[in-house]
């Protein structure tokens, strides 16, 4: 989300993607953190440049975590 004018909070966009058979297996925590690695892809060029930027989520087991990613500046 980015704030609009007034305050106001827009959606920047929406993504998904189907698991690979492997990432089925995957435990229901680390489904959550490739969830939100894979939107920090998909969404870098919104987010390079800017010095801090919030995931946001409705999954409790990743709301619950502090999880440092490392973007590249190139």
């Amino acid at each position: 989300m980015q704030l609009e004018g007034e305050g106001h909070k827009q959606v920047m966009g929406y993504q998904s993607r189907q698991l690979k058979s492997k990432e089925c297996n995957y435990p229901v925590h680390n489904k959550g953190l490739l969830a939100a690695s894979y939107a920090l892809i998909m969404f870098r060029v919104y987010l390079l440049g800017e010095q801090t930027f919030a995931v946001n989520t409705d999954h409790a087991h990743c709301g619950q975590q502090r999880i440092a990613f490392i973007c590249p500046s190139a």
